[in-house]
């Protein structure tokens, strides 16, 4: 994952904390990440993208070094 895509995954784990899922738009996600609306979606065509794809992309590396065992 590049800097720009887990700026926006930080951002918005961290707003799907303290403000909720539901509560959270695109648009605070890119605000806090200090991106435009445009980028957030360079990187995720959703919300729901912005906070699965970092969890997948841990899950497949830890399965990745298991069967590497």
């Amino acid at each position: 994952m590049d800097r720009v895509q887990q700026a926006l995954a930080d951002a918005a784990a961290e707003l799907f904390v303290t403000k909720g899922y539901a509560a959270t738009s695109v648009d605070d996600v890119a605000q806090k990440a200090g991106v435009s609306r445009r980028t957030f979606f360079r990187y995720f065509a959703t919300k729901e993208e912005a906070l699965l794809r970092p969890i997948l992309n841990s899950i497949n590396g830890l399965a990745a070094c298991l069967e590497a065992r």
